[in-house]
């Protein structure tokens, strides 16, 4: 009968009374973990007993962190060696741990630098309208915003039609809210390889936690509530006409455009990071939607209805 390879030996094996002497030699200088069981076999040798004495109370120094990491490697390369010494594809799961471990070494695909540069428009868009935000609407209200106004509503007392301006930009949030609704439901992101073909979205809990992305079930109700709040707030605002309703459809419409901005982006520039991850039509939609009720929700606040002017006698 073969004996075993030392790497495959356990303790178990060498419970075994006739493992021969030159195979507990053999073990010996390549598995200093089973030193105690080998010095306790009845056929290790006095000087393999001593060798082992001097083993323990002289150790060798500890290996270095580069011979304790493998060199890292592309994706590619990774993949196929994985795949060649476990026979199967690595899962997601291996793949996120060999990263974190610093084996593999990350790529990026060609289209991050055209995603990035998209993000960071959107980003400097995101904390303009934050600062509009917190100077214009706040009680303090500069004076270049009211000429604005006033501005406006002289051109909608000599122009009648303009007076339409404050009902479209609120439609306009309105079908931009249902669009963002249905976005939510869409594919995120196409994952393929590591064992998974599948689509994500905001719903999509076990997959979106894996790809380390912030997309989770929580945050997908919290955007539809706020989708169907900015909706039914809308449709208000439309019927009974109110200074409230418009100026609170306003403030709803661009907090909740920031967070679609931020999310989309985000999101955009973490996927394109990973090679397995294909961008979905969701997320691309939501950063869009985003944008949309960021720049009519902020028309929306600056358009006044007009005042009726009365006829000169």
């Amino acid at each position: 009968m073969t004996a075993p390879e030392p790497a495959s030996f356990t303790l178990a094996d060498l419970a075994d009374p006739s493992v021969p002497a030159a195979t507990l030699g053999q073990l010996a200088g390549s598995r200093p973990d089973l030193w105690n069981a080998i010095v306790a076999h009845p056929n290790c040798y006095p000087g393999l007993a001593e060798w082992i004495g001097q083993q323990t109370q002289n150790p060798a120094p500890p290996p270095t962190a580069a011979e304790q990491s493998p060199q890292p490697v592309p994706e590619a390369e990774w993949t196929a060696r994985f795949s060649r010494e476990q026979g199967r594809e690595p899962l997601l799961s291996e793949y996120h741990a060999a990263v974190a471990a610093g084996e593999i070494i990350t790529e990026r695909k060609a289209s991050d630098v055209s995603v990035e540069q998209m993000a960071a428009g959107a980003k400097q868009m995101a904390s303009g309208a934050k600062q509009y935000f917190t100077k214009t609407v706040a009680p303090a209200a500069s004076g270049a915003a009211k000429s604005i106004h006033n501005a406006v509503n002289e051109r909608s007392a000599q122009s009648p039609s303009s007076a339409m301006w404050p009902t479209v930009t609120q439609i306009t949030i309105l079908v931009a809210a249902f669009i963002g609704l249905f976005s939510l439901f869409l594919p995120l992101a196409s994952v393929s390889g590591f064992g998974i073909s599948a689509s994500i979205n905001f719903f999509s809990d076990e997959l979106a936690a894996e790809l380390g992305s912030d997309s989770k079930g929580g945050e997908g109700v919290i955007l539809v509530l706020f989708m169907l709040a900015l909706m039914a707030l809308t449709v208000i605002s439309l019927v009974f006409r109110k200074r409230w309703a418009r100026i609170a459809v306003s403030v709803v419409a661009i907090i909740v455009g920031l967070v679609c901005m931020f999310d989309g982006f985000v999101m955009m520039v973490n996927f394109s990071r990973m090679s397995f991850v294909t961008l979905g039509a969701g997320l691309v939609l939501l950063a869009f939607v985003g944008i949309v009720l960021v720049v009519a929700g902020t028309l929306t606040l600056l358009l006044k209805k007009p005042t009726p002017v009365s006829p000169a006698v």
